[in-house]
């Protein structure tokens, strides 16, 4: 049983964690989404890692998928041509 003078001490550990962990995800998931991805799409992952802890993070990184090189070139070429 958990002494009840514990208590405090074990939500402050419980809470500190989680933050951590938070802020962890959302600066590998903020990497993520600056490296692959452009335009409008950049700031509203931004604001969906940071504006819903934790969710935003899992998503983001189930989201974001690294775009092929020989792909971007592609487009950066269909780009050119227009």
């Amino acid at each position: 049983m958990i002494d009840v003078n514990m208590q405090p001490f074990l939500a402050f550990i419980e809470i500190s964690v989680g933050t951590i962990v938070w802020i962890v995800a959302g600066i590998f998931a903020t990497m993520k989404a600056i490296r692959y991805t452009s335009g409008a799409a950049t700031p509203l992952w931004l604001a969906l890692i940071w504006l819903v802890p934790c969710l935003g993070a899992i998503l983001a990184f189930i989201g974001i998928r690294r775009t092929d090189i020989s792909t971007e070139l592609e487009r950066l070429e269909d780009d050119i041509r227009q």
